[in-house]
């Protein structure tokens, strides 16, 4: 069931991420040092969208929302260039 007021992705646009991520992927060649390192990267990024679900917070909840605040400090660790 969708929550009022919130954006989910549809099929076809994680179709799509799915593709981005899986031709970034590929262009590592044989790299599977840096292509971990981008996997990984995927990986902590996502971790860090949900990581600031509040279920205190009825109104803004966050969670999975696509969204990162680069200037929380849990986040002074990602790359900027993300």
């Amino acid at each position: 069931t969708k929550s009022p007021g919130f954006a989910f992705v549809t099929e076809q646009e994680y179709d799509a991420i799915d593709a981005d991520i899986a031709a970034i992927s590929a262009a590592f060649g044989n790299n599977n040092i840096l292509r971990a390192h981008f996997l990984g990267g995927i990986v902590r990024l996502v971790a860090h969208d949900f990581m600031d679900f509040d279920i205190t917070n009825e109104a803004i909840p966050m969670g999975s929302d696509g969204c990162i605040d680069m200037e929380h400090p849990d986040n002074s660790g990602l790359p900027q260039d993300i």
